[in-house]
């Protein structure tokens, strides 16, 4: 069930679920756009009625690997789950209602960032523009078509304004 009443969760809301049969999951399904090391975290919002024990699973290139979380403590925090190579590929994390727990099991948010150690990316910045020409009123758009990770953008436009969209 969807709930807000708990402080300390991410976005809008998050699910709650009952100890159970171990039939219930919550995925978040991602993809890594670069082969290398990535560091997961979860956060929830704590309460002393969750679980201390929440059996999460991440699937990575080398297989799959169980993480055990206390979801009574570090509420609105990014808890880590763990560092992990992936590949160019899809992959999960996946929370249950384990039925050896107790308590409430909260899906609230899970964080994909690369891992220090990681070697250089190579990023190559490259835009078009349309249109080419116009009168001085024309309104020109940029697209980034840049490759590599990229995660911050600063576009000087030359006239005094800037932008920091990826396609202004």
């Amino acid at each position: 069930q969807e709930s807000d009443s708990l402080s300390g969760y991410w976005g809008n809301n998050y699910k709650q679920i009952q100890a159970g049969a171990g039939n219930q999951e919550v995925w978040w399904e991602f993809e890594i756009p670069q082969e290398g090391n990535y560091k997961i975290s979860a956060m929830w919002p704590a309460s002393s009625s969750n679980t201390p024990t929440a059996p999460f699973m991440v699937k990575h290139s080398g297989g799959t690997a169980p993480s055990e979380q206390n979801q009574r403590v570090n509420g609105g925090k990014w808890n880590p789950i763990g560092n992990f190579n992936f590949k160019n590929d899809a992959y999960y994390v996946k929370l249950t209602d384990d039925p050896r727990i107790t308590g409430n099991v909260i899906a609230d948010a899970v964080r994909i960032e690369r891992a220090s150690g990681n070697p250089s990316d190579i990023v190559q910045a490259n835009f078009r523009a349309s249109p080419h020409s116009g009168s001085v009123d024309t309104r020109i758009s940029f697209y980034n078509q840049s490759t590599g990770f990229v995660t911050d953008w600063l576009w000087d436009f030359g006239d005094g304004t800037t932008s920091t969209e990826s396609s202004p």
